[in-house]
């Protein structure tokens, strides 16, 4: 195989890996995407019972779900890990 072959061959499984990148994110909903590219941004997380806030916290990254029963963060406020059973709302990404 000559270099120019190799270079192409490279250049085709590039273009291939990049391809099969673009086809998976097309897929996917516009909430999706935000959330798969939210890693290391902060979000304001706000926490309600009885219709009262009763927690108000902004993490220093992505908020993650536990097992469908909460969510856990770090808190940017205290730097302390949290885990929230509650109904909250995360404020991602933008103004809220």
């Amino acid at each position: 195989m000559s270099e120019r072959e190799g270079v192409r061959g490279l250049v085709g499984a590039r273009v291939s890996v990049v391809a099969a990148f673009a086809i998976a994110l097309g897929g996917c909903t516009d909430a999706e995407r935000a959330s798969l590219f939210a890693y290391g941004d902060e979000a304001r997380v706000v926490c309600y019972s009885g219709g009262n806030v009763i927690f108000d916290d902004v993490s220093t990254g992505k908020v993650q779900p536990i097992d469908g029963e909460g969510i856990t963060f770090r808190s940017k406020q205290t730097d302390g890990y949290v885990r929230a059973f509650a109904d909250c709302i995360v404020f991602s990404g933008g103004s809220e």
